[in-house]
């Protein structure tokens, strides 16, 4: 897999923000203990006890920006983060960010313990220092989480048998949808619903092919009216019809489904909701 391969693929970042924040907690306690065991940036001229007090101080300022960031990013920003197109280069450029914010804030509180005044270079000094130290660990994690879980999806992916006409339908009441009708548009015909905030759109196909309906309602409020017909939620996005799945793909954020009469768009697959495709 070549360099660019390996930075386009999706990115199995944590789906919520409490997982967000427990990673945040893991790595402030990551920080004091690099910061108190190794000793950086002179921290060894300290006696023991001081060193002890400044590794847990940095540490708890970087739990404290990670979670202001994520905060940031999850809440105001909105970042998908559980789509194809947040991919590795994406995450590492947002945390090679994210450790900029935190190398300007230990800087701060430096001056603080320090009396030093501030300089440009003493900041861009503190930035290289502590993106060097992050930079290699933040990089061999996420590759190594991307792989596993992309080796273990696509695995499961093979074993899925989606055959079209022949998958086990989640109720009693699939046999009905030939009759049943959703907004005028025949059950049977639909392949996948998606969100779009306080609308969603309705993908279906007929005799013309592929067509779309977008309605004013949200994904909570049809999954139930959806769901005795054989249409699964899948992801925070998508309903899916299992009748409609001709192919499944796996990648480091889920499944990925190929759908009868929709060309070149794959609905994505949670990890979350992969339980109910297992055969």
């Amino acid at each position: 897999m070549t360099l660019k391969n390996i930075l386009s693929q999706p990115f199995p970042d944590e789906g919520t923000f409490a997982g967000r924040v427990k990673v945040a907690g893991i790595t402030g306690f990551f920080v004091a203990f690099f910061l108190f065991v190794f000793q950086p940036f002179n921290m060894g001229s300290v006696n023991d006890h001081m060193l002890l007090q400044y590794s847990v101080i940095f540490g708890f300022i970087t739990f404290g920006i990670c979670v202001i960031f994520e905060f940031f990013a999850h809440f105001v920003l909105r970042l998908e983060k559980d789509l194809p197109s947040w991919i590795f280069l994406k995450w590492l450029a947002l945390n090679l960010l994210l450790v900029t914010f935190i190398a300007l804030a230990n800087y701060i509180y430096f001056m603080y313990i320090t009396r030093f005044s501030f300089s440009f270079y003493g900041l861009g000094s503190m930035i290289i220092s502590t993106a060097t130290i992050a930079v290699f660990p933040i990089t061999f994690i996420g590759f190594i989480r991307t792989t596993k879980l992309r080796t273990k999806n696509e695995i499961l992916a093979k074993e899925i048998n989606f055959e079209k006409g022949n998958v086990t339908k989640s109720t009693s009441g699939t046999s009905n949808s030939d009759q049943a009708v959703f907004e005028d548009i025949p059950i049977r015909e639909i392949a996948y619903v998606a969100a779009m905030q306080n609308y969603i759109t309705v993908h279906y196909t007929d005799e013309a092919g592929a067509k779309s309906k977008t309605i004013r309602a949200t994904l909570k409020e049809v999954e139930t009216e959806l769901h005795p017909y054989g249409l699964e939620r899948c992801h925070r996005s998508y309903i899916v019809n299992k009748s409609k799945i001709t192919d499944v793909t796996g990648n480091a954020q889920g499944l990925q489904l190929s759908l009868e009469g929709i060309e070149n768009t794959k609905v994505s697959v949670s990890r979350k909701y992969i339980s109910i495709f297992r055969p």
